[in-house]
């Protein structure tokens, strides 16, 4: 699914089970900070999925913020 890096491994972690992994993590722990280490976008469709990750992961991360 994460075309867009060095060395993508087949049958790898899909959007869906990295945002589960990040939302359980966040549910023992804070999160004080998410990094994106590796990209190389080919593809516009490689940006959208970026951009779906980020908008997920700032939401897990922005839900376990104090007000």
């Amino acid at each position: 699914m994460f075309g867009a890096v060095g060395a993508p491994e087949p049958g790898g972690l899909t959007l869906e089970r990295l945002v589960a992994a990040v939302r359980a993590l966040a549910t023992r722990f804070t999160i004080a900070g998410v990094c994106v280490t590796e990209y190389e976008p080919d593809d516009p469709r490689d940006r959208e999925l970026l951009a779906r990750l980020a908008d997920a992961l700032v939401s897990i991360v922005d839900s376990g913020r104090p007000s």
